[in-house]
């Protein structure tokens, strides 16, 4: 299970400041992360996941998070994304990940496109291992920024902002 904590500045710049990353782990521990990162950064409010998780989505409500049912356009959303590594006319990307979102970083770093064996309905798709947390960077980012253009600012209780 795969959980990034990312805000959003003014200019719509993101930035993933943690993750949650464990596989085999039980619900009420994820939600239990979850309402801890919402106790630290108060700003924290939409929570995306994978639609084709509708089980999931239904026990995170349970526990009273704000959990939505992410865009999943796969190539769309993966556009977006890689979009934002773009170096921008101020010199800066429009994504910023944290050395901490280690699993996160190895994802990205090892993301890949299936060959095409034939120029005939080749269909470019990036080949589905270790992409949970690549994934949740994408819900995240093209449900609320690619699909809304809005932005928060995340505070934490010592008055830092991300």
């Amino acid at each position: 299970m795969v959980c990034l904590i990312i805000g959003i500045d003014s200019d719509s710049r993101a930035y993933v400041i943690e993750e949650f990353y464990k596989r085999r782990t039980k619900m009420s521990e994820l939600a239990n992360w979850i309402k801890e990162k919402q106790e630290k950064y108060p700003l924290l409010q939409n929570i995306y996941a994978d639609p084709s998780e509708p089980r999931l989505i239904a026990e995170l409500q349970e526990q009273m998070l704000n959990i939505i049912a992410a865009n999943n356009k796969v190539m769309p959303g993966i556009n977006f994304v890689y979009g934002r590594f773009a170096i921008q006319k101020d010199n800066k990307p429009m994504i910023y990940i944290s050395k901490d979102c280690a699993n996160l970083t190895d994802e990205i770093n090892s993301y890949r496109y299936a060959a095409k064996k034939d120029d005939r309905d080749a269909k470019e798709e990036p080949i589905k291992v270790d992409d949970h947390a690549i994934d949740a960077l994408r819900y995240a980012l093209y449900s609320h920024i690619g699909m809304n253009n809005t932005f928060m600012l995340l505070e934490d209780k010592g008055g830092k902002f991300f």
